[in-house]
């Protein structure tokens, strides 16, 4: 395209961050009230799964198990009960303190500064790592950092993928239940 290194770097960085805006626009009030519809649901979610636990046949799991089913039962009734309490406590808290704010906050101001260095100033942060190997092995360093290289792109790109369409078939999954 003829573009200088830095205007590459600005417009790379400029078309990310406009992506990125528009994924949080659209997904945000999605995403917001589906945790509102899964809150108020989540009660009798929680006595739907009592239920379901305790229907069971309790000479089945003494006998399988040699577990007393009734002390199962009242375990578990105690554990969805303190157990539902303590996780909204811990996510009142987190909010609350502002640490997970501050960490977003921080994590959205310092990733587009270090990729524009490093969309920036790649080549010379190679050429002078590159001077830093003894001149007798650098086609060796060489072949092996450029397998690293396409070991680790390929392994990323499997993730990626993977976690790509694991995500579809979980929203679709989802949406349709």
């Amino acid at each position: 395209l003829g573009l200088s290194r830095l205007m590459a770097t600005i417009v790379i960085l400029f078309a990310f961050i406009v992506v990125l805006v528009l994924a949080f626009v659209i997904l945000i009030p999605v995403l917001a009230s589906q945790m509102a519809d899964f809150a108020s649901k989540l009660p009798e979610y929680l006595t739907r799964l009592q239920t379901l636990i305790t229907s069971f046949d309790p000479r089945w799991l003494e006998e399988k198990f040699g577990v007393d089913a009734n002390g199962l039962r009242e375990g578990l009734n105690s554990l969805l009960t303190s157990g539902f309490g303590l996780l909204t406590t811990v996510f009142t808290s987190i909010w609350s303190s502002g640490v997970a704010l501050v960490s977003v906050v921080s994590l959205f101001v310092v990733t587009p500064v270090v990729a524009f260095y490093m969309l920036l100033d790649w080549d010379r942060m190679v050429a002078i790592v590159d001077s830093w190997v003894p001149r007798d092995y650098v086609q060796t360093v060489r072949a092996i950092a450029n397998d690293i290289n396409t070991a680790t792109a390929g392994f990323v790109r499997g993730q990626g993928t993977l976690c790509l369409v694991l995500g579809a078939m979980y929203a679709t999954g989802l949406t349709l239940t």
